[in-house]
């Protein structure tokens, strides 16, 4: 099992290497509890060989998985928990993991938080235009972005500064066997943030969400305007990964450093 962390304490600085003598040279089973396979391409470029990473795809009758927690490390934590039980009771779902050296779940929560509000939308980034209208599920990107300048349309931009922020919630799972019942480990979190601000209006045709009106510290472009490459290498969600894999002890996967 994953050496413990006590929920999310260490979220900020968090651990750099693996000390508890895994082999690691043996090739492991990720599963992501998304069915986002851009988001599953990221991590296994970052991961290199030494994991196989599937998507919520690879699972048979995948659960529905609840995320209501107030942050975004909650909700990470409760989506990786949620998957990582159901699987525990229900091994046959998930072939792949049963082959493979080992098993991990890896779920994620991130969004936008704006200074001058408060750190809103927050956890609620991806829904955020419906809070006012009752509106049911995820809004579109032009009705959050519509919602964002609106609310900032008498804001300088000194005061317009906001970060990406995404958090990874890891939990080990070992199987049941014969007088022992499946073992699920502690989350543990890793955070990776991408500081910036909130342009006076949509730019570029790129990336989604609030990328045509998030601009990156130390560059003039929006998201949207920067292209794939560039943002994935300062994104947030990039950064937490970073972080776990030095956590895990891996060698860069192809391309990354």
């Amino acid at each position: 099992m994953f050496p413990g962390l006590d929920d999310v304490r260490g979220l900020d600085s968090g651990p750099t290497t693996r000390d508890d003598g895994a082999d690691m040279d043996r090739a492991m089973a990720m599963l992501v509890a998304t069915g986002n396979r851009h988001k599953v391409g990221e991590i296994r470029s970052i991961l290199g060989v030494q994991y196989r990473v599937w998507s919520m795809h690879e699972v048979l009758d995948p659960p529905r998985l609840v995320e209501d927690a107030a942050t975004f490390g909650g909700n990470a934590v409760a989506k990786a928990t949620q998957l990582a039980r159901y699987l525990a009771g229900k091994p046959e779902a998930f072939q792949p993991g049963r082959e493979s050296a080992g098993l991990v779940v890896l779920a994620d929560d991130s969004g936008l938080e704006v200074d001058a509000l408060g750190g809103a939308p927050g956890v609620h980034s991806a829904r955020f235009a419906h809070l006012d209208g009752g509106g049911v599920g995820n809004a579109s990107d032009t009705e959050n972005n519509a919602k964002l300048l609106r609310l900032l349309a008498e804001i300088p931009e000194e005061r317009r500064t906001a970060r990406f922020r995404c958090v990874l919630a890891l939990v080990d799972l070992a199987w049941p066997s014969a007088g022992r019942e499946a073992e699920l480990g502690e989350a543990v979190l890793f955070e990776g943030v991408c500081e910036g601000w909130i342009g006076f209006e949509p730019k570029g045709t790129g990336g989604f969400g609030y990328d045509p009106l998030f601009h990156p510290a130390g560059h003039a472009a929006s998201f949207a305007e920067l292209g794939e490459e560039i943002k994935n290498g300062l994104s947030h969600r990039y950064r937490a990964l970073v972080r776990m894999r030095g956590w895990l002890g891996l060698r860069s996967g192809p391309g990354i450093s």
